[in-house]
C-alpha cells in the first residue's frame, strides 16, 4: 500500500466534501466524586504524585504528616497498593513529581526532610528509584513548580523556597543534567504555585504562590524559552500551595483549592486565555498543598489529601459527568480518485493523547493498514487538514481513518468509497468526473472559443 502523506493548505478546505464524521460542539457538565478505596496512604500533604503514562497509574511518594514520609504508593483507578521498592530518597515533603514520556520515568527533585533541605535528583521508572548525580543542578530548594514539556523533550522546574529565600530561577533536566535557563522575562519571587503542562498548545502554565510577603494570583505561560505574563479579564483569588493539571480531553488546565490565610475548595478551569470558576454539585472540602494528576486512561483528574489545618486523606476524582468531548474528531472524510491514486482526504481535530492515525484499506475481504506519520496535536477547535494517497487503485475498496491513543486505544471513522473528481460547471455545461472526460470538455471548450474569435 504505497501511500503519501500530504498537511493540506486550510485554503483548500472548501473545496473537499460536507461528509461530517463527528462534530466539535461541547457543552459539558462536571463534578467532583469521592471514592472508598480499600486501602490508602495515611493522611497527608505537600506529597509528590505523577501519572505513569507506561503503567496507567498513579504513583505518590512522600508528605509531611506527624513527621517526613517516605512511602511509595501506586493509585490503579480503583484501589491504593503501597510498594516496597529497593531503594527510594529519604522521608521529605514539598516535593513535586513530572512524568517524562519519552523516557517513562517520574522526576522528583529536592524536599524538605525535616532537619533540612536538599537537592537531590531522583527518578521513579515504575518498580524502583534511582538516584541521579547531574554535574549542575538547582540549590537546595522544596515547594517548586516543575512538568515535564513533551514538545522539547525537558523538565522544566521553576522558583521555590529554601526555608530562607524564594527563588525565581528556570531549570531544564534533559535526563543526563539540569541547565539553567536565562530568559528575558520571568514571574517574581515565589514558592508554592501551580504549575501544569498544556500538551495542546506545548505550553507550560503558571499560577499563583507566595512572594515572600503576600499571596498572588498571576498568570504566566513558558514556553521553552520565555515567560509571558498574562492579563486574564477573570481569575482566582490570591493563594498559594495550590494544584493544577491538564485535561487533554477538554484542553482545559484544572485548579482547586489552595489556601489564602485560610484553605479553599473551589474549582477553577484555564483554557489559554481566561479562568472560569466551576460551580460543581460537590467538591472536595476546603484544602491545600494536595496534588491533581489527569489519568489518561480513566479520563478523570484525581486528588488525594491535603490540609486544611487538619492533615486528610480522601480520594477524589473530577470528571466530565454529561456532554464530555470524545478526544479525537475527523471531518469531511472523503476518497477521490485521482491522477495520482485515491487520494483520502479528512480534516482532524484530536488530543496530544492521539499519537496517529492508520488509513485502512478493505478490498475483497482483505485489510492493509499503514501508519506514514506521527501526527503533531492540533487543538480540538483548530482542525488540520491532511491527505493520504494510495496509488495502489483496488476496486470496490473502501477506506477507514483510524486513531490510535496513548493508551492503547483505537477509534475508527468510515468507512468511505473513492469517488471520481466532483463535475465542473463551464457554461452551463458539466464536465466530465473522469481526468479523462475533463481533459475532453476542456479541449473543447478552447476549441469553441478559437473558432468563435476566428468569425
Amino acid at each position: 500500500m504505497n501511500m503519501m502523506l500530504r498537511v493540506a493548505p486550510r485554503t483548500a478546505l472548501a473545496l473537499w466534501g460536507a461528509v461530517l464524521v463527528s462534530g466539535l460542539a461541547r457543552a459539558d457538565t462536571t463534578d467532583w466524586t469521592q471514592l472508598t478505596p480499600t486501602s490508602a496512604p495515611t493522611t497527608r500533604y505537600a506529597y509528590g504524585m505523577a501519572y505513569q503514562l507506561s503503567s496507567g497509574k498513579t504513583v505518590l511518594f512522600g508528605g509531611n504528616n506527624t513527621s517526613r514520609q517516605s512511602d511509595t504508593w501506586e493509585w490503579n483507578g480503583t484501589d491504593w497498593v503501597s510498594l516496597s521498592p529497593g531503594s527510594k530518597p529519604s522521608a521529605r515533603y514539598g516535593v513535586v513529581m513530572a512524568y517524562d514520556t519519552s523516557r517513562q520515568v517520574s522526576v522528583l527533585f529536592g524536599g524538605n526532610t525535616g532537619s533540612g533541605t536538599v537537592a537531590e535528583t531522583w527518578e521513579w521508572n515504575g518498580t524502583n528509584w534511582k538516584s541521579l548525580n547531574p554535574t549542575s543542578e538547582p540549590s537546595l530548594r522544596y515547594a517548586y513548580g516543575m512538568v515535564y514539556d513533551r514538545s522539547h523533550n525537558q523538565t522544566y522546574l521553576y522558583c521555590g523556597y529554601d526555608g530562607t529565600s524564594h527563588f525565581n530561577d528556570t531549570w531544564s533536566w534533559n535526563g543526563t543534567d539540569w541547565t539553567s535557563l536565562n530568559p528575558t522575562s520571568r514571574p517574581g519571587v515565589r514558592r508554592a504555585p501551580g504549575m501544569a503542562y498544556d500538551s495542546s498548545r506545548g505550553i507550560s502554565v503558571l499560577f499563583g504562590g507566595y512572594n515572600g510577603s503576600s499571596n498572588v494570583n498571576d498568570t504566566w505561560e513558558w514556553n521553552g524559552t520565555d515567560w509571558t505574563t498574562l492579563s486574564p479579564a477573570s481569575k482566582p483569588t490570591t493563594r498559594q500551595r495550590v494544584p493544577l493539571a491538564y485535561d487533554p480531553k477538554r484542553k482545559l488546565t484544572v485548579l482547586h483549592g489552595g489556601e489564602h490565610g485560610n484553605a479553599l475548595n473551589d474549582t477553577w478551569e484555564w483554557n489559554g486565555s481566561n479562568w472560569s470558576s466551576i460551580a460543581t454539585g460537590s467538591s472536595p472540602s476546603t484544602r491545600s498543598y494536595h496534588k491533581l494528576v489527569y489519568d489518561t486512561a480513566n479520563s478523570k483528574t484525581y486528588t488525594f489529601g491535603g490540609t486544611d489545618g487538619t492533615n486528610l486523606g480522601q480520594t477524589w476524582y473530577y470528571s466530565c459527568t454529561s456532554g464530555c468531548a470524545t478526544g479525537v474528531e475527523v471531518f469531511d472524510l472523503e476518497a477521490l480518485r485521482t491522477a495520482e491514486g485515491v487520494a483520502i482526504r479528512f480534516r482532524a481535530g484530536y488530543s496530544p493523547d492521539t499519537i496517529g492515525f492508520d488509513v485502512i484499506r478493505s478490498a475483497a475481504g482483505d485489510e492493509q493498514r499503514r501508519n506514514p506519520a506521527r501526527l503533531p496535536g492540533p487543538a480540538l477547535t483548530e482542525p488540520t487538514s491532511y491527505e493520504w494517497v494510495d496509488r495502489e487503485i483496488a476496486e470496490s475498496a473502501s477506506y477507514w481513518v483510524e486513531a490510535h491513543h496513548l493508551d492503547g486505544t483505537s477509534r475508527r471513522f468510515g468507512p468511505v468509497r473513492p469517488r471520481a473528481v466532483a463535475p465542473l460547471q463551464l457554461g452551463g455545461c458539466t464536465l466530465g468526473r473522469t481526468s479523462g472526460s475533463l481533459m475532453l470538455s476542456l479541449l473543447a471548450a478552447m476549441a469553441l472559443v478559437r473558432s468563435r474569435r476566428r468569425r
